[in-house]
């Protein structure tokens, strides 16, 4: 028998991704690279001594799609990839307006709808201007589909739909990609001005707990924890400044957080620049380098302790500041609504960046003249 191969029978291609909203609306996002989904199906094994195994049953399934979501900044986008920003211990990680569904739409204009999701993790944040593989503004985000609520275990398309679709992305326009190098403070004095050497590393760490029964299968999960950390190298203060904010000469049982809480407040410095904020955080020791070529202070680890609170607590703060596009400020919060202040620390910084240009313009006409 003679195999012939069809050129035309690869089937691939790029897609897209819609967020539907439980609330109503989709909201529309690029992945960097491959977008992939994955059946994960949980099964017991019936076996005897004398056969071995003879079947295998099915416990529990779910489905997980993983993507590295492009570095749009934009308000709802924000709040489809970090849901979890203003949370309490063990809250409910389903919206409980109704089902997440996430749309894959295929340029073969064939799309699938997955069904009854919740994140399970959020992106790295990777803040700086690098060239590097893997430096994008997102890391990857994964996305857990328990099925359709209200829905059998065994009833037909409970956990994703195939459909056709007309292959109409969204405007891809320059001005939403976001790379920009970001100035530091975390208090004032030594620590009030930082330039992170490279990029800032912002990990969310957020647990969730997926809970099961056994005629259900998944139907719902918790958010056990919700802990950022920020990791870069700064530059500008010595041994000493760590040496006087933390306490190194400790009891075991003793506390090692500082007496003063503190934010960690990053400040882009391109006109369509943002701001992040993590609350409530303290520093590990440095990492010391004595080398040619590297800094004596290493790569510092910030710690949020916002846990020590209780209940409902904001974790990160993301404020998106006035630019040439957007005419009005935007504060990003949990459920992704938008206001109309900024912290009062963006408005520090951004006043004293306008300083330090009116500053420079003012010596270059000096120069001139």
């Amino acid at each position: 028998m003679s195999i012939v191969c069809d050129p035309f029978a690869l089937v691939g291609g790029p897609a897209y991704i819609g967020f539907e909203k439980p609330s109503g609306g989709t909201v529309e996002m690029y992945s960097v690279g491959a977008v992939s989904a994955d059946r994960v199906l949980e099964t017991k094994k019936i076996e005897t001594c004398a056969t071995g195994v003879v079947d295998e049953k099915k416990v529990a399934e779910y489905y997980e799609v993983t993507f590295q979501p492009a570095g749009w900044l934009k308000p709802e986008i924000i709040a489809c990839l970090f849901p979890y920003l203003n949370c309490k211990r063990n809250q409910i990680a389903l919206d409980p307006a109704g089902d997440l569904n996430v749309v894959i739409c295929g340029d073969d204009g064939k799309a699938i709808r997955f069904k009854g999701g919740f994140v399970t993790q959020m992106p790295q944040i990777r803040l700086g201007c690098s060239d590097g593989d893997g430096d994008d503004l997102f890391g990857d985000i994964k996305i857990c589909f328990i099925g359709q609520r209200g829905t059998a275990a065994d009833a037909p398309n409970r956990y994703f739909q195939k459909f056709a679709h007309n292959y109409a992305p969204p405007p891809c326009e320059k001005e939403d990609w976001i790379l920009q190098g970001y100035e530091a403070s975390w208090g004032g004095g030594a620590f009030g001005d930082l330039c992170p050497e490279g990029q800032v590393i912002i990990d969310l760490n957020a647990e969730i707990e997926k809970k099961k029964n056994c005629a259900c299968g998944y139907y719902t999960a918790l958010v056990k924890e919700v802990r950022p950390t920020a990791k870069f190298s700064p530059l500008g203060v010595t041994v000493d400044d760590f040496c006087d904010v933390l306490d190194l000469d400790l009891k075991p049982g003793q506390s090692i957080l500082p007496s003063e809480s503190r934010d960690l407040v990053l400040t882009g410095l391109c006109e369509t620049g943002i701001t992040f904020t993590l609350f409530d955080v303290s520093p590990a020791f440095p990492s010391l380098q004595w080398d040619c070529d590297v800094p004596r202070i290493g790569e510092v680890t910030f710690t949020s302790y916002q846990a020590k609170k209780g209940g409902e607590v904001t974790v990160l703060g993301i404020s998106i500041r006035a630019g040439a596009r957007e005419p009005a400020v935007a504060i990003v919060d949990a459920a992704g609504e938008a206001g109309a202040t900024e912290t009062e620390a963006a408005t520090e910084k951004e006043s004293k960046a306008k300083s330090k240009a009116s500053a420079r313009a003012k010596a270059e006409g000096s120069e001139g003249e």
